[in-house]
Protein backbone atom coordinates (compact mmCIF):
# COMPACT_ATOMS: atom_id res chain seq x y z
CA UNK A 1 0.00 0.00 0.00
CA UNK A 2 2.56 2.73 0.79
CA UNK A 3 5.12 1.08 -2.01
CA UNK A 4 5.90 3.98 -4.46
CA UNK A 5 3.31 6.38 -3.18
CA UNK A 6 3.33 9.72 -2.26
CA UNK A 7 2.45 10.35 1.64
CA UNK A 8 1.95 13.47 3.58
CA UNK A 9 2.74 13.45 7.09
CA UNK A 10 1.24 16.29 9.41
CA UNK A 11 3.06 17.41 12.67
CA UNK A 12 5.82 15.43 10.65
CA UNK A 13 9.10 16.42 12.57
CA UNK A 14 6.93 15.45 15.99
CA UNK A 15 7.76 11.95 18.07
CA UNK A 16 5.62 10.22 15.28
CA UNK A 17 7.11 11.66 12.35
CA UNK A 18 10.75 10.58 14.08
CA UNK A 19 9.98 6.71 14.20
CA UNK A 20 6.93 6.50 11.45
CA UNK A 21 9.55 8.68 8.59
CA UNK A 22 12.84 6.33 8.86
CA UNK A 23 10.96 3.35 9.10
CA UNK A 24 8.83 3.93 6.12
CA UNK A 25 11.57 4.82 4.10
CA UNK A 26 13.39 1.37 4.98
CA UNK A 27 10.15 -0.91 4.77
CA UNK A 28 8.53 0.58 1.84
CA UNK A 29 10.40 2.94 -0.20
CA UNK A 30 7.68 5.39 -1.01
CA UNK A 31 8.24 7.49 -4.27
CA UNK A 32 7.94 10.44 -1.75
CA UNK A 33 7.53 11.68 1.46
CA UNK A 34 5.66 15.01 2.22
CA UNK A 35 6.67 16.33 5.64
CA UNK A 36 4.09 18.93 6.95
CA UNK A 37 5.64 21.01 9.75
CA UNK A 38 5.37 24.29 11.95
CA UNK A 39 8.50 24.70 14.23
CA UNK A 40 12.03 25.06 12.03
CA UNK A 41 13.61 23.88 14.61
CA UNK A 42 12.21 20.46 14.72
CA UNK A 43 12.38 20.74 10.57
CA UNK A 44 16.75 21.26 10.73
CA UNK A 45 16.71 18.61 13.33
CA UNK A 46 15.14 15.97 11.10
CA UNK A 47 16.63 16.95 8.24
CA UNK A 48 20.19 16.66 9.84
CA UNK A 49 19.64 12.83 10.49
CA UNK A 50 19.76 12.46 6.72
CA UNK A 51 22.31 14.01 6.08
CA UNK A 52 25.29 12.60 4.81
CA UNK A 53 27.05 10.46 1.57
CA UNK A 54 24.56 7.32 2.37
CA UNK A 55 21.33 9.42 2.50
CA UNK A 56 21.44 11.70 -0.45
CA UNK A 57 18.94 8.98 -1.95
CA UNK A 58 16.69 9.07 1.16
CA UNK A 59 16.90 12.88 0.57
CA UNK A 60 14.87 13.06 -2.68
CA UNK A 61 12.44 11.65 -1.34
CA UNK A 62 11.75 13.65 1.97
CA UNK A 63 9.96 17.54 1.19
CA UNK A 64 9.15 19.85 3.57
CA UNK A 65 6.13 21.91 3.83
CA UNK A 66 6.37 24.65 6.45
CA UNK A 67 2.50 25.18 7.29
CA UNK A 68 -0.29 25.18 9.97
CA UNK A 69 -3.77 23.01 9.48
CA UNK A 70 -5.59 26.37 10.20
CA UNK A 71 -4.79 27.18 6.02
CA UNK A 72 -7.22 24.67 5.02
CA UNK A 73 -10.15 26.92 5.79
CA UNK A 74 -8.32 29.80 3.36
CA UNK A 75 -8.39 28.78 -0.41
CA UNK A 76 -4.89 28.30 -1.01
CA UNK A 77 -3.50 27.29 -4.69
CA UNK A 78 -0.50 25.91 -5.92
CA UNK A 79 1.01 29.56 -6.34
CA UNK A 80 0.97 30.51 -2.77
CA UNK A 81 3.73 27.82 -1.90
CA UNK A 82 5.98 25.37 -3.09
CA UNK A 83 7.34 22.58 -1.96
CA UNK A 84 10.79 22.34 -2.21
CA UNK A 85 13.06 19.49 -1.22
CA UNK A 86 15.71 19.68 1.23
Amino acid sequence: MLKNSTILVTGGTGSFGHKFIPMTLERYNPKKIIVFFRDEMNQWEMANLFHGDDHQIILASIWFLKGDLYWIDVQLTKKDFSLNPI
